[in-house]
């Protein structure tokens, strides 16, 4: 995404994976909330804007804060990790398409929410942690 290298770049990668985070567990949120289709598309932009974001801030961070003889497999173990959310997020797209009462496809779409808030906590601990040291 243009906007993310953008943000990564004038406010670093820390606030960019925090704005990806927010970005996407919004789009969660109102996709799980959706009483039409236009809140539908709005929760899916927001999502791919989410994580596009983390997408783009999250590798760079990784490989400026892995030790150099390390990068590659930690690189590897990124995109490994991004195939298994991939296939989790399939098993659980097949389990909620079960659930009666016509309600499984809020809960498929709202469990976006629980990637989204560890990236979001995990971010702002980071973050947080980041300004507490500069202003000591």
């Amino acid at each position: 995404m243009f906007g993310a290298s953008w943000v990564t770049k004038k406010l670093g990668r820390k606030i960019s994976m925090l704005t990806g985070g927010l970005v996407f567990l919004a789009g969660a949120i109102i996709n799980a909330a959706a009483q039409n289709i236009a809140m539908l598309i709005i929760g899916r932009i927001l999502l791919g804007i989410g994580v596009g974001f983390a997408n783009q801030a999250v590798p760079l961070y990784l490989s400026e804060m892995a030790p150099y003889r390390l990068r590659g497999s930690i690189y590897v173990i990124f995109q490994l990790y991004i195939t298994i959310d991939i296939l989790i997020a399939n098993v659980v797209n097949y389990l909620t398409a079960k659930i009666k009462g016509d309600h499984g496809w809020r809960v498929s779409l709202g469990g976006a929410a629980v990637p989204a808030f560890f990236i979001v906590i995990s971010s702002f601990l980071y973050v947080f942690r980041l300004l507490k040291t500069q202003v000591v």
